[in-house]
């Protein structure tokens, strides 16, 4: 089980894998089907070998046998041994976002726009690339000096350069989503579109050089095929990316077609629960539907064996952010803990009290500056 998001304070998508091995079992073979290939080219399944053979193919699947249709992975890394880029341990966007692409969409808190596209070439052929990036709130409190542009203009004009410097300006749009003053836009996330089908790629890391080489990340990646007539008109993960969608609040155009793609697509046999986190403050029927309730709502659903019931809690960050020790011990906690136990309708639990009952794990500053 992984569950990851930037709480009330920020914006994020990561995905809870479902804790029965039936439901991963049964979503398995809506992870091998092969988008990326040349037109006119059969879908196929494919095995592990063969996907990572595949020029353009953009294959999902690792080199080992064991790790078959794994949805989570972790990021290769630079200058480690070999060994421990291997299989899972060793996924790049390279293999990734490639293929021929029609339509992408790019959400990242930093975007590095040059270092991307030579990271993965074939963007450059993409019929229609949507760039979503962060919009520093603090900005808006910061003094600008006389005659100087604010930090949120000048980022998104350098952005405009790159695109312009690339030859991109008359396929690619970029967009920093307005907010309110409270919160940030912090996904890390590509949607991208095939004839046959989406690629939903969700990460933990900017897209920067130094995150992407230099750095630990976790990477959750599942291909949707289009939906045929006996496809669910729709499913809990479709509803949910529906909903983050409208809620980056692009302009209509780019919106409607991303919900129209999304819509096209069969996620009924996602190997995880979608949990987002926008900006601002939810209530009423909104209160499960982002952020850490929602992931309460989610394991709620879950069955765990007994022996979890009271087990520690560990959570992983990269920064704290504005948490404090109240909202951590009375509202986090029990939302981890909300998991079932196996063959009846219990809860897990909370752990004991003190510092082993719930476990933050996150850099520190010499950490980061190294």
């Amino acid at each position: 089980m992984l569950a990851a998001f930037g709480g009330e304070q920020g914006s994020s998508v990561q995905v809870v894998e479902p804790a029965t091995p039936a439901a991963a079992s049964a979503a398995a073979a809506g992870s091998r089907q092969q988008l990326g290939g040349s037109e006119g080219q059969e879908p196929q399944a494919v095995d592990a070998t063969e996907a990572a053979a595949a020029a353009g193919a953009g294959a999902l699947l690792p080199s080992q046998p064991a790790c078959l249709d794994a949805p989570m992975h972790l990021m290769r890394v630079r200058s480690i041994p070999s060994w421990a880029n291997a299989g899972f341990l060793g996924a790049s966007l390279s293999s990734l976002v490639c293929g021929n692409i029609r339509w992408i969409l790019i959400q990242n808190a930093m975007l590095d726009l040059p270092w991307l596209l030579s990271a993965c070439p074939d963007l450059h052929r993409a019929e229609r690339i949507l760039l979503v990036s962060h919009r520093p709130w603090l900005a808006k409190k910061a003094k600008v000096e006389e005659g100087a542009k604010p930090r949120t203009l000048q980022a998104r004009e350098r952005k405009l350069a790159d695109v312009r410097a690339l030859g991109l300006e008359d396929r690619a749009s970029v967009y920093e989503p307005a907010i309110g003053g409270h919160g940030t836009n912090h996904s890390k996330f590509f949607l991208v579109d095939y004839e046959r089908g989406m690629r939903v790629i969700i990460m933990s890391a900017n897209a920067v050089f130094s995150d992407c080489n230099n750095k630990t990340q976790v990477l959750f990646t599942q291909d949707f095929p289009r939906k045929d007539e006996q496809s669910p008109k729709t499913s809990a993960f479709e509803g949910a990316l529906e909903a983050y969608i409208r809620e980056l609040r692009m302009p209509c155009g780019p919106t409607l077609h991303l919900v129209q793609l999304i819509r096209s697509c069969d996620f009924s046999a996602a190997r995880g629960h979608l949990v987002a986190s926008v900006p601002g403050r939810h209530k009423g029927a909104d209160l499960h539907k982002w952020g850490h309730m929602r992931m309460r709502a989610v394991l709620c659903q879950e069955a765990f064996p007994a022996r979890f019931r009271g087990a520690p809690l560990a959570a992983q960050m990269s920064s704290l952010g504005l948490l404090n020790e109240r909202w951590l011990v009375r509202e986090f906690r029990y939302s981890l803990a909300a998991g079932l136990c196996e063959g009846g309708t219990d809860v897990l639990g909370l752990p004991a009290n003190g510092p082993l009952g719930l476990q933050l794990v996150y850099p520190t500053v010499e950490e980061v500056d190294d």
